[in-house]
């Protein structure tokens, strides 16, 4: 039987056109984005607004298409997976204004343990 969070998941995969790097599809079956109390922002976007976030950065070039934002640092600046990047699944810091890499943000494990602590 399938979960709430697998069949969210799968729909957004579908309306992106692309499997999620393995690491954020664990993320989104556990949890459904990563809210940051005392910073009042979605450090980890829910996964309706992942979707309308990346398909319009990429409609407007401001993230390449070979990469996922998945959240941002409360300044705009997303945390971005490459597409293709399964096996290491490095988390980084998109620049929008400077349209590239601001800082590596290592792991997902070790981008969660820095930015969503528990």
């Amino acid at each position: 039987m399938i979960g709430d969070n697998e069949r969210q998941l799968s729909a957004a995969e579908q309306e992106l056109g692309l499997r999620l790097p393995d690491a954020l599809r664990m993320l989104y079956l556990t949890s459904n984005g990563m809210y940051d109390r005392s910073g009042q922002w979605c450090v980890v976007w829910p996964l309706d607004r992942l979707v309308s976030d990346i398909l319009s950065a990429w409609q407007e070039g401001r993230v390449p298409t070979a990469l996922i934002a998945f959240g941002d640092d409360g300044i705009g600046n997303p945390f971005c997976l490459r597409e293709t990047d399964d096996a290491a699944s490095l988390v980084f810091r998109w620049s929008w204004i400077d349209n590239q890499v601001e800082q590596d943000e290592g792991t997902m494990a070790e981008f969660l343990a820095e930015w969503c602590p528990r």
